[in-house]
């Protein structure tokens, strides 16, 4: 594990990819870091740029009733300018949460995002093989559990210099240690952070079940 991401909120803009294989608390992870007023979620949104289901095509159009206008002219500046362009509709804000999860997705632009002079933190959410298994297993998609988490995570630390780990059940089951994770990644933390279904989003795809509760 790396810590080196920081230990106080910084006003200065950054980016925080939340990484981590599917099924792994990202989207939970992403909303609770993005609940407060100088945070903005960003949800999944490098499958607008590089989809794989019908939904992620969908975004793109200001048409779709479905998302929010917002999305389709973030999708018409780019990804290389997409955080920039964040950072200028909302200048209240100064972190912005990615979790797209895709190591290429976070490598890519955090090089972009280094050459602008935006600072990048990454955090990596994980399971135990076991926890993944059930995971899988409860939405009848056991079959190549263990290729998906042993390539993911292969690739991720491959590509991802600097990062902290994140135990999904160390946070389900100690709320608090939300804490901790804000002060290495320099967001701002406030007591009842972790309640991110009272927050405001206008986060894009990740995980049904996680965002349900935000209705």
């Amino acid at each position: 594990m790396n810590d080196s991401a920081g230990s106080a909120p910084s006003t200065s803009h950054n980016v925080v990819f939340v990484g981590g294989s599917s099924y792994s608390g990202s989207t939970m992870l992403d909303m609770m870091l993005a609940n407060g007023p100088d945070t903005f979620s960003c949800g999944e949104v490098g499958f607008m740029f590089k989809p794989y289901r019908e939904h992620h095509l969908a975004a793109r159009s200001a048409d779709d009733p479905r998302e929010s206008i917002l999305w389709a002219k973030l999708f018409a500046t780019g990804p290389e300018r997409l955080y920039l362009e964040i950072f200028e509709r909302f200048p209240k804000v100064h972190t912005i949460i990615d979790s797209t999860k895709d190591p290429i997705w976070i490598h890519d632009q955090s090089r972009h995002l280094k050459h602008q002079g935006i600072e990048v933190r990454n955090a990596v959410i994980w399971k135990t093989p076991e926890e993944f298994f059930a995971s899988r297993d409860k939405r009848g998609r056991k079959l190549g559990w263990k290729r998906a988490w042993v390539n993911y995570h292969r690739l991720y630390f491959r590509l991802v210099p600097d990062w902290i780990s994140v135990r999904y059940s160390e946070l389900v089951k100690r709320p608090e240690s939300l804490r901790s994770i804000c002060e290495q990644l320099g967001v701002e933390y406030f007591p009842g952070k972790e309640e991110y279904w009272n927050g405001e989003f206008q986060t894009i795809f990740g995980n049904a079940s996680a965002k349900i509760h935000l209705h």
